[in-house]
């Protein structure tokens, strides 16, 4: 199962608190992935969802509040390993319900479809966090937090992305939209906002395990990072030695080690005997300090290119 089937699952299993707390889910719902049908028998509503539970939410929440009759089909996708659940509304009331939820409105030549949110639906923080948890049930995703952290709810048209985007911010959780073909998409991709979201919807396990896949992939880049500047260094300090080493030798061979100063004939002799060594390495190997190993390479250094520009005058 998906993390974001997971978080539905357990935001469908809650149980709202009021009747107002139950339209205002059903409405968000109803507005993401609800539909008109018109057939003999009158008007119904079609709800599409790939998650059985959400399915079983809107059965309970529609025959709750209205006289209607909900049936739940399941068809699986063949070879895709996903399925569909159509739930169809019927019976007297289910032109009421669409009106109630605004998705028809009144016109001045009978109803039309509906491009906003009711006032009524959202006037308190209470019925905002179940409408929110309505449109994320009805047509809102998340990203698996182990990849990489996306939260989406697809609306049917830009009006209903904005109401959406102002509940969400007002809520603190920096929310924005952009159109994708017909539709428009509220996206968050902040950690914090997401966890912050699964939060409010009452996930609280899914909000947990989040935190925990976050805390695990900080831990694995802060590990990853560490091992690249340890082995940075270690390819700074081969380099190192490497130049070092042939400093050295050119001196070695071209004027012997016996005529430097014994201070730096020391160092000279035990780079040459200990060519991976660190500095801290020669340090001790030499009794002293880092610093003073440091000087006295960068000594036959200025040695070994006086060497250099010598050798070059006279050609």
């Amino acid at each position: 199962m998906s993390f974001s089937s997971s978080a539905k699952d357990e935001i469908a299993a809650q149980r709202t608190s009021s009747a107002a707390q139950r339209l205002s889910m059903l409405a968000g719902l109803t507005n993401t992935a609800g539909s008109i049908t018109i057939g003999r028998s009158g008007t119904g509503v079609r709800y599409i969802t790939e998650t059985y539970s959400v399915g079983k939410l809107v059965s309970r929440l529609a025959c709750a509040i209205y006289d209607v009759d909900a049936a739940i089909a399941v068809r699986e996708k063949e070879g895709m390993g996903t399925r569909s659940v159509s739930i169809v509304l019927s019976g007297a009331e289910c032109e009421t319900l669409l009106k109630d939820t605004g998705l028809l409105v009144a016109s001045g030549e009978g109803m039309m479809l509906g491009s906003g949110i009711r006032p009524n639906l959202i006037s308190s923080e209470t019925k905002k966090r179940a409408f929110l948890s309505g449109a994320f049930l009805g047509s809102g995703s998340i990203t698996n937090p182990d990849k990489s952290y996306h939260l989406e709810i697809v609306c049917r048209n830009e009006e209903l992305a904005k109401k959406i985007c102002e509940m969400m911010n007002g809520f603190g959780f920096n929310a924005k939209s952009f159109q994708r073909k017909s539709t428009s998409v509220v996206y968050v991709k902040e950690g914090d906002s997401i966890s912050g979201f699964l939060a409010l919807m009452g996930a609280s396990n899914a909000a947990l395990e989040f935190e925990e896949a976050r805390i695990y992939k900080s831990i694995k880049n802060n590990t990853n990072r560490m091992v690249n500047y340890e082995n940075a260094n270690l390819d700074k300090t081969a380099r190192a030695a490497a130049a070092q080493t042939q400093c050295i030798e050119l001196i070695r061979d071209e004027m012997g080690l016996t005529k430097l100063p014994d201070a730096l004939r020391e160092v000279a002799e035990v780079r040459l005997n200990n060519r991976e060594a660190t500095l801290n390495e020669l340090a001790q190997l030499t009794g002293i300090s880092k610093s003073s190993v440091n000087y006295r390479l960068g000594k036959l250094k200025e040695i070994a290119d006086d060497i250099r520009i010598n050798t070059a005058t006279c050609k």
